[in-house]
C-alpha cells in the first residue's frame, strides 16, 4: 500500500494500461503526459490523507482515467504540439516574446475576488477567460466560487476558457481537473475550454456572458506588426474605434464591453499606462 507521500508517486506508474487512448502515442506524448500525471498524482496524494489508503496502482488508475476523460484525448494531440508546450514551460522567455505572460496565482486570486463579488446578480452565469493561458484566472475563479459555498463541481460548471494556443488551453483544462479532484469534486462534462480560438474573432463561440476575467496578451503597438503581420489592419476593421498607436489589450477591452451583458462584470489586468 502506498503511503500517499510524493516520494511514493513516480513516473513508473505511467503505462498504456492506465490511459486508454495512449496506444497510438509517440514518445513525446508519453513524456508529456507522464510528467503532467506525476504532478497531478503528487498534488492529490499530498492534498487528501485518504489517498494514503489506496494502493499505488489504484491511485494511478483513478487519477489517470479522470484526467484523460476530462481533457478529452479522443480528439488527439500531435506530438509536435505537446513537445512545443513542454519546451515552452522550460523556457519562460519564449512566452514573453509571444506576449504570453501567465498570471501569478496571488494576482489571479485578487482579480477573481474583485470581479466575481456580485456574481449572483448577473443575467448570464458564464464566467469567461478569453485568453485563458494555463488557467490561473479560471482556477482562481473556481476557488472563489468554492469559498462562497458552491461544491467543486458547481464551482467550475459555469467557467469557460479560450486561447489561440492549443497547448495553453490543454494546460488550462488539466489545471481545472486537478483543482476539482483536489477538492473532491467531479469534473463537469463537457468542460468548456477551447484551444485555437481567437477571442477577437471568436466566430460561433461568441455569446453573451456574465463576466470577463482576463489577462490580455500584451503586445505594444510597435511590436504588433512584427509579432503578427496584418494584425493591426484586421483589428481596425473589427474595432473601428481603435485610433492611433493602440496596444493589443485595448481590442480586448472593446470585445469585453460588447460581450458582457448588462449588470455583468469585467475584470482585466492592464498596464498602468491605461490610466
Amino acid at each position: 500500500m502506498g503511503s500517499g507521500r510524493s516520494s511514493d508517486i513516480d513516473a513508473s506508474l505511467f503505462d498504456a494500461s492506465i490511459f486508454k487512448h495512449s496506444a497510438s502515442w509517440g514518445a513525446d506524448e508519453r513524456q508529456w503526459v507522464a510528467a503532467r500525471f506525476q504532478v497531478v498524482a503528487n498534488q492529490l496524494a499530498n492534498a487528501d490523507p485518504q489517498w494514503a489508503a489506496w494502493g499505488r496502482r489504484e491511485l494511478a488508475s483513478g487519477v489517470g482515467e479522470a484526467l484523460v476523460d476530462a481533457v478529452g484525448w479522443d480528439s488527439g494531440a500531435p506530438s509536435a504540439t505537446l513537445k512545443a508546450g513542454y519546451d515552452r514551460i522550460r523556457q519562460p522567455g519564449v512566452k514573453v516574446r509571444l506576449g504570453q505572460v501567465f498570471t501569478p496565482a496571488p494576482l489571479a486570486r485578487l482579480l477573481a475576488r474583485i470581479s466575481l463579488s456580485n456574481q449572483w446578480r448577473w443575467p448570464e452565469p458564464t464566467i469567461l477567460d478569453p485568453a485563458c493561458g494555463a488557467g490561473s484566472l479560471l482556477v482562481a475563479a473556481a476557488e472563489w466560487r468554492f469559498s462562497c459555498g458552491l461544491d467543486a463541481s458547481a464551482a467550475i460548471a459555469d467557467l469557460e476558457g479560450w486561447d489561440r494556443d492549443p497547448v495553453a488551453a490543454w494546460l488550462c483544462r488539466a489545471a481545472l481537473v486537478e483543482w476539482a479532484l483536489s477538492k473532491g469534486g467531479a469534473v463537469p462534462a463537457p468542460l468548456r475550454i477551447f484551444g485555437g480560438v481567437d477571442a477577437l474573432n471568436p466566430g460561433p463561440l461568441d455569446h453573451p456572458v456574465g463576466a470577463w476575467i482576463c489577462n490580455p496578451p500584451y503586445l505594444e503597438a510597435k511590436r504588433m506588426g512584427r509579432a503578427e503581420p496584418g494584425l493591426r489592419d484586421r483589428l481596425r476593421r473589427v474595432f473601428p474605434e481603435l485610433k492611433g498607436a493602440w496596444d493589443l489589450y485595448l481590442a480586448f477591452c472593446l470585445r469585453a464591453l460588447a460581450q458582457v451583458g448588462e449588470g455583468g462584470s469585467i475584470g482585466l489586468l492592464l498596464p498602468n499606462k491605461v490610466l
